[in-house]
């Protein structure tokens, strides 16, 4: 089973890592913090301000498959 909770609190602290402000998340219920995700990340990969870390990328994996 997912846990939602841990992922939001992953999502956050991963988007404060990489210079996101994360205000907008307040406004959004968890299946769209989720799948926004996907959005943000593709904001941030067309910034390239850094590379992800490798536990980065496979949270962002097993999130897209199980989500997006």
């Amino acid at each position: 089973m997912v846990d939602n909770n841990f992922i939001i609190q992953r999502i956050r602290s991963m988007y404060l890592e990489y210079g996101v402000n994360t205000a907008f998340l307040d406004a959004l219920d968890d299946e769209h913090i989720i799948k926004g995700m996907k959005g943000v990340l593709a904001e941030l990969d067309v910034n390239k301000n850094r590379n992800y870390e490798p536990e980065d990328i496979k949270f962002i994996q097993e999130v897209y498959s199980l989500f997006c």
